[in-house]
């Protein structure tokens, strides 16, 4: 049995009420056609018990702060330093926790138009996406789908790979598809490229409401960490997510850990509840 199914079965037997496969949630937003995600054996995504639980409670304390911190928030922005920071698998547990709380609906939407992966990680189709919503050759309602696990969670792959990513963030339509998810969505989290490196990330964050930044031990360079973070403008900054992070020598498991911690604009980093970036 897979993880998911294995999460689900979890989920029940704490008395939260999901759909049985197949079963029509009306509660959620809009029509939506409903797709079971088949993450790979290995792939550290949703959440969930079992030997993830330890990464789970994290991506909960990722929840808590953010909704603590900006809970008006309804569009937030994923993003890193550098490609292999670990944003991607950041975003979709984000929006898997969020989506656990059972009473919001969440959207996990692919915005790395050039390198997109988000989909193939969860196991789910990859087109039609936000590039042909952009592009014009398909209507948002047509490219969102639910995922069959959780039942709040809905996914926006990225959809065709699109060298013309900028133009498509700089046409008119990307700000009335944000309009859109505002009003269907309680949230969307949105996979970006990273910082710094195409002009993309600043197209998309300029209609976010928040961003939260992600970086990875022994990865991550110093010096385009702190030229990221000055590029998040300082009132939309959540927090930094750290991927990777060793624990105690005597509390030390084979699955990722993940930390989540304030950054300040100082460059020095928050000594509250042992959180912080290394």
């Amino acid at each position: 049995m897979s993880r998911v199914y294995q999460a689900i079965n979890t989920l029940r037997a704490h008395g939260v009420s999901l759909p049985e496969p197949g079963e029509s949630a009306s509660a959620v937003a809009g029509a939506y056609r409903v797709v079971p995600a088949s993450p790979g054996a290995n792939a550290p995504v949703f959440p969930y018990e079992g030997e993830n639980s330890r990464a789970g409670e994290q991506y909960r304390l990722v929840r808590t702060r953010a909704l603590a911190r900006q809970p008006q928030a309804r569009l937030i922005a994923v993003a890193s330093a550098n490609a292999g920071d670990g944003k991607t698998i950041t975003a979709i547990n984000t929006a898997g926790v969020f989506a656990m709380r059972g009473s919001d609906d969440v959207l996990l939407a692919g915005a790395d138009l050039r390198h997109p992966d988000m989909a193939v990680r969860l196991g789910v189709p990859d087109q039609p996406g936000l590039a042909d919503v952009l592009a014009g050759d398909c209507a948002l309602s047509d490219a969102i789908f639910r995922i069959e696990q959780l039942p709040r969670l809905h996914v926006l792959p990225a959809g065709r790979r699109a060298c013309n990513a900028t133009e498509l963030f700089e046409s008119g339509t990307w700000p009335e598809v944000c309009q859109q998810m505002r009003r269907l969505f309680r949230l969307t989290i949105f996979d970006t490229a990273p910082i710094g490196v195409v002009a993309d990330y600043e197209l998309i964050q300029a209609q976010c409401d928040s961003v939260l930044l992600v970086a990875k031990t022994d990865h991550t360079k110093r010096k385009s960490l702190f030229a990221a973070l000055a590029a998040v403008p300082a009132q939309k900054l959540l927090g930094v997510v750290l991927n990777g992070v060793d624990e105690w020598l005597f509390w030390r498991t084979p699955d990722y850990n993940y930390r989540y911690g304030d950054y300040g604009r100082d460059g020095r980093g928050s000594r509250g509840s042992g959180t912080g970036l290394k």
